[in-house]
């Protein structure tokens, strides 16, 4: 077990390196990771996550670099500096714990296909709102498959979407032509 005048060293060391401005943080990182090493101790000795710029890649749906970015929000603040580059393609970088990238890994890749879905869901409410079929289909005699209780249940969340969807009356707009 290390003495307490290390530890106090080491806590002050830590604070500079993770509050630090520039060249005097990159310092100070430099001097813990040596003292750490000197005295054959790690980051979860002091009980903490050094953080580290991260390179987090984002899929090519709409939304899911917003909802990347909101999910780091949300797990590490506005504190964070959340950047992009020409050069990463469907990615941003930030600064992360090694805890704090997996919550955000887990949490985009769970709500990632909730949030397509969604949309999706969105999407159809709107085309069955405003009825915007294929003029063509006249085929109305046809029986309809039998549905499974999720379609069921698919269909009553897009019920509920068209209710409260305000209805974009066309009419206005072609008496003005």
């Amino acid at each position: 077990m290390p003495d307490e005048k290390l530890m106090r060293r080491l806590e002050k060391i830590l604070a500079l390196a993770e509050r630090g401005v520039g060249g005097e943080k990159e310092t100070a990182t430099r001097m813990l990771q040596n003292l750490l090493d000197k005295h054959g101790m790690t980051h979860e000795d002091l009980g903490v996550d050094l953080q580290k710029e991260e390179r987090l890649k984002y899929g090519r749906e709409p939304f899911s670099k917003q909802l990347l970015v909101q999910i780091v929000l949300s797990v590490c603040g506005r504190s964070r500096g959340i950047y992009t580059s020409n050069r990463l393609r469907y990615g941003i970088i930030v600064e992360l714990s090694p805890h704090e990238k997996i919550e955000v890994e887990l949490r985009y890749n769970l709500y990632r296909p909730s949030l397509k879905e969604q949309i999706d869901l969105a999407f159809s409410a709107f085309i069955h709102k405003h009825n915007l079929f294929d003029c063509e289909d006249s085929d109305d005699d046809d029986e309809e498959p039998e549905q499974s209780p999720e379609e069921r249940a698919k269909i009553k969340r897009m019920v509920a979407m068209m209710m409260v969807m305000p209805f974009v009356d066309i009419n206005p707009a072609l008496e003005k032509l």
